[in-house]
């Protein structure tokens, strides 16, 4: 018989099929329908065996194996009452019952008549052995569907008793094994069906579902490959194997299947799940929702469909909608790990971090090693800025799995705030040596290492990681900064150019390339860096902090705060643009706008350490002094282990004159944070508290005697005592500090501040040389000898002092005070090469008031009058008090026949004791004052 071939599939064609009537004069025979009807079905060609089959009956409506060979046909198409018709038409055309049974008996469990199988199907229908045990599977089949598991059981073995490898039977006890959780068990049972018969697909088909729901995608693939050859029905099996393509993320593979099955079953509602899951996977993430939201419709239940709907609302930022679809998995499976994880992740989205920790911990309790959990947990700990109690679980992380490379970075990450460099190095080096590509750990070594100021290492492992990644900004950005540590600006500007080559806008380059703009003076060039990483983030945070700040340094405040308050408006929710808005307000006497600032954020923000703290200092600024003092103390209760709270509280008692309470919360802060700044803050608010000056030292050595001497302490002490004029006492107190620590750069600055406030230049010189014998190539204390011996008037001794450090290569002339001290050093012998160092120390610190004084001074005295004029006024406002800066400005008004304006600055100079003052009071006589 001969047919047309249409689309890949032999279908009838009416006209070939009249001509080979009227050609051969004889119908079509029985064999040949039958014949090419099974070779149909057997290749899984089953739309194809149907239509031939029933073009067959619609001549020959009494064959009984054609009937019976189209109701397998329904069977593989899951057309459970088509199936039944045909049976029952056999058997009224004479077909045996035995004949019909066992086919009969899975139309009945397909449509779900299972008390009807059994009363209808009995295992001694049949004579035969082999069909005894496939009645007696099905039976069993019947019998687990109504949840009878021990009968089901009896069933199973029954069959495998007549048949050991009754393929029926060994899926129902797998799938028995796979309901009580056994699912070891089921894959033995499984690959004991698959073995003893290699074409069993609905075996390899069950094989490649346990696998998928294992997590073991791969494996399921292959199961459900071996299922697609081997069946009849290849549609499902394909189905299924385009959903274990998709977590594969094999997507173009995975889409060809869903074709196929398309192309088979248009109509069945599973499609609408996986091109759901197939458009989220492309990131379509509005049709793949759409999808799954119909398919929810069919199967409002289907766990899968559910937490993926759920993750892809929380995309969209639906975080209610997928909470709710998250709880309705839940309530069927509430010790999902994945699904409680997703809750978690929504839970820290909508800034609950501690109802996502309470969820990770309940899971804990029963699985208290489990890794995931524990990741996420971690998570929770740091959202809530609990640094040590994440730090734990990271660590704990790595212990449990020291295999995993992404756990280590985590727990460097941690180390490394909580000020554990060390530790956190050792940890990225391990790290490393499970994934030496890994970007991300070779990223924060470099920042450990640099932050350890071990340049070198930071430079050439930097310059490693960006020859391996030439065109990767983060490794281009690295290396830039690893070059800025050793003092190659033009080398590390050149990085950051790269990286912003290599993405352009990228904000880590970009705020680097900025910073070193406004080094070199060029706050233009990095505004308009800045404002590009804005256009390409708009809420970027860094950047328009950066870009605000710009406002502020140009006397911008209107500008500043309105960038701010914008940025506030855009993002309610994150708090660092709240902060800067709130300090500007602050900063500026505004702060009756900062309290409402900070009284307007969200409730969760409000009670956040660093929001209360300046709510603190707002109420405080208004006066509303008690306010304060209970949102401090409410701040401690936040922050107990910190200081801060305790130091500004101690503020406020000083204010209103309660010296007891005030020394109870220094002494309390000190315990806590004996080296904060805002300890010597809080110290000099409660100076008018003491007549006495000795109580107020002994207060200061019952802060010592409670923080065992801490150094920063023992340096206030000296502060003090030199503020009473006690010189000698207070140089006692730091050589007691430099006996502990006879090698720290800090106590010997202070050594020397406490000697040349004493008057005692030439000791100070002493113990500067003895120090740098031992420390030869430290530039700090070599510009420090140079200083001292400069006011000891030996300046030729403290230029070669500079110029040494010149010629090191040290990476030191580079440093602004350097260039500075040493322009000023060289005023009088060479003024042209004086005027060069000023100029670069200006390009490298154009913000310092001594060096912009150091700029202008020789300026003016080299002809520059104007500019000149113009860099010491900025001097003058940056530091008022400063009188040689003062005389300097009032020097250059003279030149500039401004008499009055230098009269006037003379007068309130002429009282104060500083180096220029006779020659102030000089210029003030010729001025006619």
């Amino acid at each position: 018989m001969t047919r047309l071939v249409l689309s890949g599939r032999r279908m009838p064609h009416a006209a070939a099929l009249l001509a080979m009537s009227l050609l051969c004069w004889a119908p079509l025979g029985l064999a040949d329908a039958l014949d090419e009807a099974r070779a149909y079905w057997e290749q899984g060609e089953l739309n194809s065996a149907g239509l031939v089959l029933k073009e067959h009956l619609s001549g020959s409506p009494e064959d009984v194996q054609a009937r019976i060979l189209l109701a397998r046909v329904y069977l593989d198409l899951y057309q459970a009452e088509a199936a039944e018709r045909e049976l029952l038409k056999a058997q009224s055309a004479g077909a045996a019952r035995a004949r019909i049974l066992e086919p009969l008996a899975r139309a009945w469990l397909l449509a779900g008549e299972y008390r009807r199988l059994l009363d209808e199907v009995a295992v001694a229908a049949v004579s035969s052995p082999a069909q005894a045990a496939v009645l007696a599977a099905l039976r069993g089949d019947a019998e687990r569907a109504l949840d009878n598991e021990a009968a089901a059981l009896a069933e199973y073995e029954r069959a495998l008793g007549l048949d050991p490898a009754q393929t029926d039977a060994l899926l129902g006890k797998a799938r028995l094994a796979l309901a009580a959780g056994r699912i070891d068990d089921a894959r033995t049972i499984l690959e004991t069906a698959t073995a003893a018969d290699p074409q069993a697909a609905r075996a390899w088909e069950l094989l490649g579902e346990v696998d998928f729901a294992r997590g073991d995608y791969a494996a399921a693939e292959q199961s459900l490959v071996k299922a697609v050859i081997a069946g009849r029905n290849k549609w499902m099996p394909r189905f299924k194997r385009a959903l274990a393509r998709l977590e594969l993320g094999e997507l173009d593979a995975a889409a060809r299947d869903i074709d196929v099955v398309a192309e088979t079953f248009p109509d069945f509602p599973g499609l609408f799940f996986a091109r759901g899951a197939l458009l989220l996977k492309q990131g379509e993430l509005e049709a793949g929702l759409n999808a799954l939201d119909t398919y929810l419709g069919y199967d409002p239940d289907n766990l899968r469909a559910l937490y993926l709907t759920a993750v892809g609302e929380a995309e969209r930022g639906n975080l209610d909608l997928a909470a709710d679809l998250l709880q309705r998995y839940l309530k069927m499976v509430p010790d999902s790990v994945q699904a409680n994880r997703a809750m978690a992740e929504v839970l820290l989205r909508q800034r609950r971090p501690a109802d996502a920790e309470a969820l990770m911990r309940d899971l804990l309790r029963a699985a208290p090693d489990h890794p995931e959990l524990l990741s996420t947990l971690a998570t929770a700990l740091l959202r809530q800025e609990r640094w040590a109690d994440a730090n734990e679980t990271l660590l704990r992380l790595v212990e449990i799995a020291p295999e995993v490379a992404g756990f280590r970075i985590a727990a460097a990450e941690s180390l490394q705030r909580l000020g554990e460099p060390d530790a956190a190095l050792e940890q990225l080096s391990e790290a490393l040596a499970l994934d030496p590509l890994n970007r991300t750990a070779q990223l924060l070594r470099i920042k450990l290492l640099l932050e350890q100021q071990r340049m070198d290492q930071a430079l050439a492992l930097a310059t490693t990681l960006a020859d391996a990644r030439p065109n990767n900004p983060q490794a281009l950005n690295a290396l830039g900064l690893a070059q800025l540590g050793v003092n190659d600006a033009a080398a590390a500007r050149q990085s950051f150019r790269a990286a912003l080559d290599a993405a352009p806008a990228f904000p880590d380059a970009a705020l680097n390339l900025a910073r070193l703009s406004l080094r070199d003076g060029d706050p233009k060039g990095a505004r308009t860096l800045l404002e590009e990483v804005v256009a390409a983030a708009p809420a970027h945070v860094e950047a328009t902090l950066a870009l605000a700040e710009l406002d502020a340094s140009g006397d911008d405040l209107r500008g500043q705060q309105r960038r701010l308050r914008a940025a506030v408006d855009a993002a309610p929710t994150e708090v660092r643009f709240r902060l800067a808005l709130a300090r500007s307000y602050l900063k500026n006497d505004m702060a009756q706008q900062a309290r409402s600032l900070l009284q307007s954020a969200p409730e969760r923000m409000r009670r956040r350490p660093e929001m209360l703290r300046l709510m603190g200092q707002s109420q405080a600024a208004m006066g509303d002094l008690d306010a304060a003092l209970d949102t401090f103390e409410a701040l401690q209760l936040r922050t107990p282990e910190e200081g801060a709270p305790f130091f500004l509280a101690a503020g406020i008692h000083a204010r209103q004159r309660h010296r007891d309470a005030m020394e109870a919360a220094l002494l309390e802060g000190a315990a806590r944070a004996p080296d904060s700044p805002l300890l010597e803050a809080a110290l000099a608010s409660g100076r008018k508290l003491y007549q006495d000056p000795q109580r107020r030292v002994a207060f200061l050595d019952r802060l010592l005697a409670a923080t065992d001497n801490q150094p920063r302490l023992a340096a206030a002490k000296a502060d003090l005592l030199v503020e009473y004029g006690e010189y000698e006492r207070a140089q006692r107190v730091v050589e007691d500090l430099m006996r502990r620590y006879p090698d720290d750069i800090g106590v010997l600055q202070k050594l020397i501040e406490v000697q040349r406030a004493g008057n005692a230049r030439a000791a100070a010189e002493e113990v500067l040389s003895a120090w740098l014998t031992r420390h030869p190539d430290h530039a700090a204390a070599r510009m420090l000898l140079a200083q001292v011996q400069a006011e000891l008037g030996r300046e030729d001794a403290a230029r070669e002092q500079l110029e040494a450090l010149m010629a090191a290569g040290t990476g030191a002339q580079s440093d602004p005070l350097l260039l500075n001290n040493l322009a000023w050093l060289l005023r009088a012998s060479d003024p042209e090469r004086a005027l060069v160092y000023a100029e670069r120390a200006y390009r490298g610190d154009p913000s310092s008031a001594a060096i912009k004084d150091t700029l202008g001074n020789l300026l003016v005295h080299a002809g520059e009058l104007e500019r000149g004029l113009e860099l010491l006024q900025e001097a003058n406002r940056a530091a008022p008090s400063d009188a040689t800066i003062g005389f300097h400005y009032a020097e250059a008004l003279a030149m500039a026949d401004r008499p009055t304006e230098a009269r006037v600055l003379l007068l309130s100079l002429v009282d104060k004791d500083f180096p220029e003052r006779s020659a102030a009071q000089a210029l003030l006589e010729a001025l006619g004052g």
